[in-house]
């Protein structure tokens, strides 16, 4: 199904008069992450070197007959990855810059913050997205959507407040 739904996003793409390298952000929707290391098997394959910023989650979906939905944006206009990290991703560029416009991968918090209570995760996570929009050359305040996936309503109290002092009220 990867390679099928992978297979559709080109042709549309060929309509359009682009290829997966104009991709800059997809949303991947899982409902059964054991099937997380063969979809990146198949998605490197096909979508080639030039990774988009990329959120893979573990989902539902529209009928059980599913095993992966992918999401897309695509632009014509010329793209810069951004990188912060040292150890480089196979799966996805941290972030791709399109103009004045970022598209942020999904992160993670990484060592001892991903154990923790999902307040130190999401700081974690800022300090990932602090550095990645550093290096880009915009600021907190130049954010436009910001999407949380948490697992509960626990963790979702956890992780709003994080954001709320982060970015203010407005979350």
């Amino acid at each position: 199904q990867t390679r099928a739904v992978l297979e559709n996003a080109r042709a549309v793409l060929d309509a359009a008069g682009l290829s997966f390298p104009h991709v800059v952000s997809a949303r991947v929707f899982l409902p059964d992450l054991k099937d997380f290391a063969e979809f990146n098997r198949v998605y490197r394959e096909v979508v080639g070197p030039d990774r988009p910023a990329r959120a893979t989650v573990g989902a539902n979906l529209t009928s059980p007959a599913y095993n992966v939905e992918i999401t897309f944006v695509a632009s014509a206009a010329t793209r810069q990855s951004i990188d912060a990290d040292p150890v480089h991703s196979p799966n996805l560029t941290p972030a791709v810059r399109v103009g004045n416009t970022l598209f942020v991968s999904g992160l993670l918090a990484e060592g001892e913050a991903a154990t923790g209570d999902p307040g130190g995760q999401t700081r974690d996570i800022l300090r990932k997205l602090d550095a990645l929009l550093g290096k880009a050359g915009f600021a907190r305040t130049d954010g436009r959507d910001l999407r949380v996936y948490v697992p509960d309503e626990e963790a979702a109290k956890g992780a709003m407040a994080e954001c709320r002092a982060a970015f203010g009220a407005k979350v």
